[in-house]
């Protein structure tokens, strides 16, 4: 009886494993219709949050496994479905870390949305404090091919950047913060984003046109963090394994308080 309690106990937290960190065989590495790179809260006093978003090609079948290219050493906050309208319809999402050229790879399993999301902490490398102000040094490499990619920050409505790098980097005002971005049209796989700025005090001095003011679907395209601890996500994974091997627990002894002291069967 108690081998075949411990047999039981074995296979019970293994399929809460299986179930927790291992995405179903579907096709992997399904195309991207666009992918997003945005630094928010640069300079603010709640701190940084990278958001890397991306939006499936409209032939892509789900559910499926997208792969989501982000910066190495960037510790994760959250990882999801953005299925539209309220944070609240967003769901948590499977997914596996492995290498990549530039950083990691998310391969992340998506049941019902289009578009997933991956929020962290940026690399420590991307922003650094100084006197002046902080210099704000982001880089991205694409993996696969991709239509457009944006690469992006925001600061709030008293700071400003200068020194933008490339040049070509345009300038929008979203609500009460600043956005600044490049857009990369038919990006092949191994190209590598970079813009560089530095965030000084002070409100964005550039007059803002009407076409300078972000649109609905750019200010989408940016994400917005979701209120998420750094350990939900495995804190979550211990609470579902906790309550299966309580389970398969309970279970064994309900069979062993039925059989009686006198059962010996193996």
């Amino acid at each position: 009886m108690r081998f075949r309690l411990q047999q039981q106990l074995g296979a019970g937290v293994l399929l809460a494993a299986l179930v927790l960190v291992a995405p179903p065989a579907f096709g992997l590495s399904a195309a991207w219709d666009h992918i997003s790179v945005t630094l928010h809260g640069v300079g603010s006093a709640t701190g940084p949050t990278l958001i890397v978003r991306g939006t499936l090609d409209p032939a892509v079948d789900l559910p499926t496994v997208a792969e989501l290219p982000v910066p190495a050493d960037a510790r994760l906050r959250w990882v999801g479905e953005v299925r539209g309208g309220s944070q609240l319809n967003d769901t948590v999402a499977s997914f596996k870390t492995r290498p990549g050229a530039g950083g990691s790879l998310l391969d992340i399993t998506t049941q019902h949305a289009r578009t997933v999301q991956a929020e962290m902490e940026p690399p420590a490398g991307w922003l650094t404090a100084g006197q002046q102000g902080t210099l704000v040094t982001m880089d991205w490499t694409a993996t696969k091919p991709v239509d457009h990619v944006r690469l992006a920050f925001e600061v709030d409505g008293d700071l400003h950047a200068e020194l933008l790098r490339p040049i070509t980097a345009k300038t929008m005002l979203n609500g009460d913060e600043t956005i600044y971005a490049i857009d990369a049209q038919a990006v092949d796989a191994g190209d590598v984003l970079t813009l560089t700025a530095m965030v000084v005090s002070g409100a964005e001095p550039t007059t803002v046109t009407a076409r300078d003011v972000a649109s609905g679907s750019e200010s989408d395209l940016a994400g917005t963090p979701h209120s998420t601890s750094p350990l939900l996500l495995a804190v979550g994974a211990l609470a579902v394994a906790a309550v299966v091997v309580a389970l398969v627990f309970a279970f064994g002894r309900r069979g062993a308080d039925r059989s009686g002291p006198g059962d010996t069967t193996a």
